[in-house]
């Protein structure tokens, strides 16, 4: 049998587009509500427009996951496309609801079609390049000719194994959602305090704390 096994990943997964081109992934777009503006994610906002209107904006921005109906279309042009089967890797569960999304559109697609192939949905349990790691990995496993289950076992096995910390480069985020108060942000932004954040069992902890000056926003991204 001819494998031509799919990648379908969601937009948290922070790839570049170059990228999800190259290795074939398709990526269904999450929402940004921004002061009350709808954006699609990588269509109506790039990066460096978020972070802008974040800076701007005293609300943090709310998300919203991709429709049942996005995943199934994404589903339904791959299949015609001539792909044999469908791995879907998502932001993790504890995170969003858009991996249930993902779910939702594959038992309707497997359900709707005499013709319709085979849909897994593997929960990342990692958000940003953590899940862009995952996916990538799983693409170029896909493109070497693996087959279906070889390749879900791929990826619920990095997502036990993948680790992602990242270091804020600012508490105003984290004031803004109520997480520490005015004084406390003041005292640590004075310090050079650098929260650092891990994303653990699928959800985002404090990972530890750090004295320095540097102004980037890093992220570590680990496979064990």
């Amino acid at each position: 049998m001819n494998n031509n096994v799919r990648i379908v990943t969601d937009s948290a997964c922070d790839l570049p587009q170059s990228v999800a081109d190259e290795l074939g992934i398709s990526i269904v777009p999450l929402t940004i509500r921004i002061d009350g503006q709808e954006y699609v994610d990588r269509a109506d906002l790039t990066p460096a427009e978020f972070w802008a209107k974040c800076a701007s904006s005293a609300a943090l921005p709310e998300t919203a996951a991709p429709s049942p109906g996005q995943f199934e279309v994404t589903y339904r042009q791959l299949a015609v496309d001539g792909a044999s089967s469908i791995v879907v890797i998502n932001l993790s569960s504890g995170l969003s609801a858009t991996m249930q999304s993902a779910e939702l559109a594959a038992r309707d697609f497997n359900a709707g079609s005499s013709n319709a192939i085979k849909v897994s949905v593997v929960d990342s349990r990692s958000a940003t390049l953590g899940l862009g790691s995952i996916v990538t990995d799983c693409a170029r496993l896909a493109r070497s000719g693996a087959d279906h289950e070889a390749v879900v076992l791929r990826a619920a096995d990095l997502a036990t194994r993948t680790k992602v910390w990242g270091a804020l480069d600012t508490l105003e985020n984290l004031k803004k959602g109520g997480r520490i108060g005015g004084a406390k942000a003041m005292l640590a932004s004075a310090l050079a305090i650098k929260p650092i954040i891990e994303v653990r069992d699928g959800k985002v902890e404090q990972g530890g704390k750090q004295r320095t000056r540097s102004k980037a926003l890093a992220f570590l991204v680990e496979t064990l």
